[in-house]
């Protein structure tokens, strides 16, 4: 078997959080003072993965798989690619 795989995984396409922390409190007085801050939800790009695959079954013993891939975008963020290569053997007596 040998196949080809092509995945975009779910992302956020817009939004925002809003956060009311607090920051620091009056030794004084029973006051605490807040600061609000915003943040954007939404990802700095879109990532693709790609991915090639091979399985065979030697005999009714043995089985062996791999794959070979490439992620561009980890995680939606705009960095470097991800390589992974993955062998499988399955040897039953």
């Amino acid at each position: 078997t040998f196949g080809i795989k092509l995945v975009s995984p779910l992302r956020v396409r817009s939004g925002s959080v809003a956060f009311n922390l607090p920051v620091a409190r009056d030794l004084y007085e029973d006051r605490v003072y807040r600061e609000n801050y915003t943040a954007s939800l939404k990802p700095e790009a879109r990532e693709y993965d790609v991915a090639f695959f091979y399985a065979n079954q030697f005999s009714s013993d043995v089985f062996w798989a791999g794959e070979t891939g490439l992620r561009l975008n980890p995680d939606h963020q705009s960095q470097e690619p991800d390589y992974r290569a993955l062998f499988k053997l399955n040897w039953s007596w």
